[in-house]
């Protein structure tokens, strides 16, 4: 094996049963997912024991996307080429640099002695990324996380050993600095759990085992109910009802929550016009859904809205879509395209978890933007803290010049929502007004206030 592999079509490389671009990586030409995982298989079949053992690493670019973001995407072509090459560079001509997502590499490395020798390596790996790449000729300096997952005497087999590696990886990141991380026993349950419910989701979604609440929102201007929130519940057969915080995260870290994302937008959007047809809800009420940062850089976001809508015969302007503010601001490009798309569309996108970072506030500026959902710490402090105060009078200031609705999320307390509807918040979700209930429960009350005369 080659750091660099032999270019698509030498000998030995392939055989004719697999296209070429399947095996390579166009941009860098290192091998793709599908060729790292064959030599790393290869590797654990031809091992001894006892005997040197092989070793994966996975190597995270530390702060990939805002050189994408500040750059272009040219220049982070550049710099996924130059670090690349460095990686090839460090390593021995024996071992294997693969691509397997857009800013991460995976390493096999055969015939190591023991963790020592890992980590030697990994010091490297490091030591390689401290000098500057240059990049649009600029200097750029990047740091790597990685993580490392060594075979031992359970004879793991190469989708194991990889998924330890990221483990590992995960947990270097989580570092502020981010380093390195070995997988180590003390992880092995938990990521046997993680496997364990990642399988468990993926059935979820096949067997139908996913259902929707729904939290109805009230304007406080007239104390009455203009829509609705889709929240997701998994009924799970062992473990009863889930909230979202109990899987999400893995279905994020997994990619899942996209296929997810869209069972909840073609669920929600077929409800909602059931309740249309049969007189449940009146002209100006909405569902609100939330996206995730995975759907907004892995989908197709409009183009799902849009076929969603056409196939459920649901209005456009009967949907809102709920991007949280810390995906906005990690995404600016991705975030502008789909406010403009969506607007298109007629279908409005509010800003969920507003008020965290302020720099936002540009974003909402200049984007089409119809609705901002309050940082729920912001509203917890409402009534004690004169800085949550000012804040909130400020969003809300600033929306109202731009005709952008402002909710407050999470208002428990009549003394809150006196607060809040001083300080000009225009709508209000919270357990003050209603739980997250059924589909069934939710139709009754949206329809009695599509019936209620006005005053």
């Amino acid at each position: 094996m080659s750091a660099r592999s032999d270019p698509p079509g030498a000998a030995g490389e392939t055989t004719g049963q697999v296209p070429d671009d399947w095996l390579f990586d166009p941009l860098t030409a290192l091998p793709s997912r599908t060729l790292f995982m064959e030599r790393l298989e290869q590797c654990l079949a031809d091992r001894r024991s006892p005997g040197p053992i092989t070793a994966v690493f996975y190597v995270d670019i530390d702060h990939f996307k805002d050189i994408n973001e500040n750059l272009g995407y040219e220049a982070g072509d550049e710099l996924l080429l130059a670090v690349a090459k460095r990686l090839q560079d460090t390593l021995r001509p024996a071992d294997t640099v693969a691509r397997l997502t857009a800013d991460e590499f995976g390493l096999v490395l055969d015939d190591l002695s023991d963790i020592a020798q890992a980590m030697t390596v990994a010091r490297r790996i490091t030591h390689c990324l401290e000098e500057p790449l240059s990049v649009s000729q600029l200097d750029v300096f990047v740091t790597a996380s990685i993580g490392i997952a060594l075979e031992s005497d359970q004879r793991e087999n190469a989708e194991l050993l990889l998924h330890n590696a990221l483990e590992a990886k995960d947990r270097a990141k989580a570092k502020e600095d981010g380093g390195c991380e070995v997988f180590h026993t003390g992880l092995a349950s938990e990521a046997l759990q993680r496997l364990q419910l990642e399988q468990e989701i993926r059935r979820a979604l096949e067997e139908d085992e996913l259902s929707l609440r729904y939290q109805p929102i009230v304007e406080l201007s007239t104390r009455e109910v203009i829509g609705a929130e889709a929240l997701v519940r998994w009924e799970h057969p062992t473990r009863g009802t889930l909230a979202p915080v109990e899987f999400f995260p893995l279905a994020e870290a997994t990619g899942l929550i996209v296929p997810l994302g869209k069972f909840v937008l073609d669920h929600v959007c077929r409800q909602a016009r059931a309740w249309q047809l049969a007189g449940a809800t009146s002209a100006g009420m909405r569902i609100n859904v939330n996206l995730s940062p995975k759907q907004l850089l892995e989908g197709d976001v409009t183009s799902d809205v849009a076929q969603v809508l056409s196939h459920s015969s649901l209005e456009s302007d009967s949907l809102v879509l709920e991007l949280a503010e810390s995906a906005v601001l990690e995404n600016l490009e991705l975030a502008s395209k789909l406010a403009v798309g969506l607007d298109r569309l007629g279908v409005q996108l509010a800003i969920d978890d507003f008020g965290k970072d302020l720099t936002s506030i540009d974003f909402v500026l200049r984007s089409p933007v119809r609705a901002l959902k309050l940082n729920r710490s912001l509203v917890d402090g409402v009534e004690t803290q004169e800085n949550n105060r000012a804040v909130i009078r400020h969003i809300c200031s600033l929306a109202h010049e731009r005709d952008i609705r402002v909710t407050a999320v999470g208002v428990e307390t009549e003394a809150q929502l006196d607060r809040l509807d001083e300080l000009g918040c225009d709508c209000a979700q919270g357990f003050l007004f209603y739980r997250p209930m059924s589909g069934e429960d939710v139709a009754q009350v949206l329809s009695k206030a599509a019936t209620r005369p006005p005053a």
